[in-house]
């Protein structure tokens, strides 16, 4: 099954819209200069597994998009509840230590920067 082919079958089937009844057409199949009906199965098989996994691959590029913009959303998401969370810890030792040596050790305590 060669691209020449299927342009051909392509032309046949212009011509038999412009040209040709139904029953014309089905009386031409086989015959010289026209497919034959086992040439036309393949075609049809050809082109729609062609279709078909044009379809499976633009499906996987869509899912795959749509991974890594759910994965930059969950990233964005956790920085932002990192940064409530270090803001409001923060906060809470600054308020509570009796030292700057007991705010530095609990500040590097729970992961947060000692400034």
């Amino acid at each position: 099954m060669t691209l020449e082919f299927i342009k051909q079958i392509n032309e046949y089937v212009i011509d038999s819209i412009i040209e040709a009844s139904d029953e014309e057409i089905l009386a031409c199949v086989g015959s010289d200069d026209y497919p034959s009906q086992q040439d036309i199965y393949q075609a049809r098989t050809v082109i729609t597994q062609a279709i078909k996994k044009q379809r499976q691959l633009r499906l996987s590029q869509q899912r795959a998009a749509f991974q890594a913009y759910k994965q930059e959303q969950e990233a964005i998401h956790q920085a932002q509840m990192k940064k409530d969370l270090d803001y409001f810890m923060r906060r809470q030792i600054n308020q509570y230590a009796r030292s700057s040596e007991q705010r530095d050790a609990m500040l590097k305590q729970h992961g947060l920067e000692v400034k």
